[in-house]
């Protein structure tokens, strides 16, 4: 596993889980 597969897993799981990303972008 790479950095950037890990880096990619943790924004799916961001955007997926949780409404942080969709509050800052939206």
């Amino acid at each position: 596993m790479t950095v950037a597969t890990l880096h990619a897993s943790y924004k799916l799981i961001k955007d997926y889980d949780g409404t942080t990303h969709y509050n800052g972008k939206k």
